[in-house]
């Protein structure tokens, strides 16, 4: 799985973009619980193309509303027995949130 999000950037934009909402929807729907920072991490590069904007196409506002929608589920998922656990999980999320723009915020 390692290799995966590398693979990813050699799509084009608009399919990376797809397959990113994709990968979200599927860990949403299945509840997969999110209990490590190495398991979110992996997620996150996944994520990338939908965290962060790099193509200046125009977005329709409901897919844009869509994809916001899922990401947030995805922090829902968090659940650890330890507090300082779900700390560091959830800081990880917010780490990538803040490099993205603020309309993705």
């Amino acid at each position: 799985m390692n290799d995966y999000p590398a693979l990813m950037e050699y799509l084009p934009y608009p399919e990376r973009k797809n397959v990113a909402v994709k990968i979200c929807e599927a860990v949403v729907n299945l509840r997969e619980v999110l209990n490590s920072k190495k398991q979110v991490k992996q997620l996150l590069l996944f994520l990338k193309p939908v965290l962060t904007e790099e193509d200046t196409t125009e977005v329709e506002p409901y897919e844009f509303e869509h994809e916001q929608q899922t990401v947030a589920k995805i922090i829902h998922l968090v659940q650890s027995d330890k507090p300082t656990t779900c700390y560091k999980i959830l800081c990880l999320f917010k780490e990538y949130f803040l490099k993205s723009q603020p309309e993705r915020q």
